[in-house]
């Protein structure tokens, strides 16, 4: 758990990094400074660390989901597979679904953190109906009594 925390912290701050290169170049660029191909590398390595992000927070979901049982739904729009571009490589129909890696979209990720949420929302709940409400219910005549009983020796 914390080796995802302390990777998923890199990802973010190398994403950051790659963006402040970006801005940096793009106002060079504007300046005449620097060239097309350094835009366009900036860019580039920008999205590859975007893309790095949310593959590695997508895997994070869905292992968290296989971990909780909770299953993520077969939405449309929350998948996304290589499928097409192994086909474009040349690869068999039939042996691109035995290599195909899917991830979860931007959409996919927010709605996994909605069902993580939505779960620990019903279990809290549940432990507060049934569990702390009766004990209270429990718990506070009983020491009303005591405290009745002591107070009049």
């Amino acid at each position: 758990m914390f080796d995802d925390w302390r990777q998923l912290r890199k990802l973010r701050h190398r994403l950051s990094d790659a963006q402040d290169v970006l801005l940096t170049v793009q106002s060079r660029y504007k300046k005449g400074e620097a060239d097309i191909d350094a835009l366009s590398a900036a860019q580039k390595e920008m999205s590859s660390r975007k893309w790095g992000l949310q593959k590695f927070e997508s895997h994070s979901l869905i292992k968290r989901s296989q971990v909780k049982g909770i299953p993520i739904p077969r939405t449309l729009g929350w998948w996304d597979d290589d499928g097409e571009e192994l086909l474009s490589y040349g690869m068999p129909a039939t042996e691109v679904n035995k290599v195909v890696n899917e991830w979860l979209t931007e959409t996919g990720i927010f709605g996994a953190r909605k069902l993580f949420k939505d779960e620990r929302r019903k279990t809290f709940e549940w432990w507060y109906s049934k569990v702390i409400i009766p004990t209270l219910q429990v718990a506070v005549p009983i020491i009303a009594l005591f405290l009745v009983y002591f107070s009049r020796r």
